[in-house]
């Protein structure tokens, strides 16, 4: 199983559909997401796709609705993530990371590059 990191919005339809726990049809979870998160249909579908091209739903397509069905339970992702955060502070990274915060004076620029990159840091060791 290869798992990938989710971005934020697909993990905000993944918890939705791991916290049914059965199989759900695309009109819930497009309800759920305009109601909740104010996210139009189109991106919501668009999302939906992408996650069951990184394997995480099943998909089954009837005339009028697609039905998705957990593929990867959310332990498995949250040990995924737990791994690459373990990784992480095996490397000392985090540690040299702090240090170097340390000696050097940071300015608004390097902090707001230090905030972006601690929002896409997954992706960077996925």
């Amino acid at each position: 199983m290869c798992l990938k990191k989710l971005s934020k919005l697909e993990l905000v339809i993944m918890k939705f559909i791991w916290n049914l726990d059965i199989k759900t049809n695309s009109y819930e979870i497009i309800d759920y997401m305009k109601e909740e998160h104010n996210l139009p249909e189109k991106v919501a579908l668009k999302t939906l796709s992408k996650l069951s091209k990184k394997r995480f739903l099943y998909v089954q397509e009837t005339g009028k609705c697609m039905y998705y069905t957990v593929a990867i339970k959310e332990k498995a992702y949250l040990e995924f993530i737990s791994r690459n955060v373990q990784n992480l502070l095996k490397n000392n990274f985090i540690r040299n990371l702090l240090v170097s915060f340390h000696e050097e004076e940071l300015t608004e620029e390097k902090i707001k590059s230090l905030e972006n990159w601690v929002v896409n840091w997954e992706e960077a060791y996925v």
